[in-house]
């Protein structure tokens, strides 16, 4: 018997869709910090995006969909909540399904996203709770001396994870799916034949900026 604690995992975004990059980053996370478990947190509402977002119900069943097949992936009963420093303070390390008392828990997001950290709603309180996970890309820049100066606990709680370079955004599916244009192999196949049943994204205004995110 071990006396080390259960890893876990948090993943908050706005899911809209989930993709094969989420998929990917979520994976090589849960890998390179030896994950227990990764809990998956669809943002009810996210302050910080510009746009409509679709309505927390379909993302949350697209990402139920694209999760079913993988035992480390699970949904947080917080989902509704849109700031996540505060749905970390106020979680009790479960999740729907099981209990995990004592729990060492990691907050995961991509490199642009831990770029525009400072800049989230109290984002020191992240730190009181958990560590930072932080995937990058082939060649990608990140001064972490900024962050450090931004966040100061980010220097000794923020660990890296190196993916591949994996060119799929969420802004490009719905892109996409509202000019009609094929989506296989962008996102699961659970997902995308949830998105043709129910219509998703076909009204979506065009998003394209040039960029290549994991949105």
């Amino acid at each position: 018997m071990t006396d080390e604690p259960i890893r876990i995992g948090f993943f908050g975004g706005t899911f809209d869709p989930i993709h094969h990059g989420h998929l990917i980053l979520a994976s090589y996370a849960a890998s390179s910090a030896r994950l227990d478990r990764l809990l998956f947190a669809p943002a009810a509402n996210p302050p910080h995006k510009d746009r409509k977002i679709t309505p927390v119900e379909h993302r949350i069943e697209m990402l139920l969909r694209a999760t079913a097949d993988d035992h480390r992936f699970e949904m947080t009963t917080g989902r509704s909540r849109s700031r996540w420093t505060i749905l970390l303070g106020r979680y009790p390390r479960h999740s729907g399904r099981r209990s995990f008392p004592g729990a060492q828990l990691s907050f995961l997001m991509g490199g642009g996203s831990a770029w525009d950290l400072p800049k989230w709603y109290e984002p020191l309180k992240l730190f009181d709770h958990a560590d930072l996970l932080v995937g990058l890309r082939p060649h990608s820049v990140f001064d972490e001396d900024e962050l450090w100066a931004a966040l100061p606990p980010a220097r000794s709680q923020t660990h890296f994870v190196d993916i591949p370079l994996i060119e799929i955004s969420s802004t490009e599916v719905r892109h996409r799916v509202s000019r009609q244009l094929p989506i296989d192999y962008l996102v699961p196949r659970a997902v995308q034949d949830y998105i043709e049943r129910t219509g998703l994204y076909l009204d979506a205004v065009d998003e394209m900026t040039g960029r290549r995110i994991l949105d």
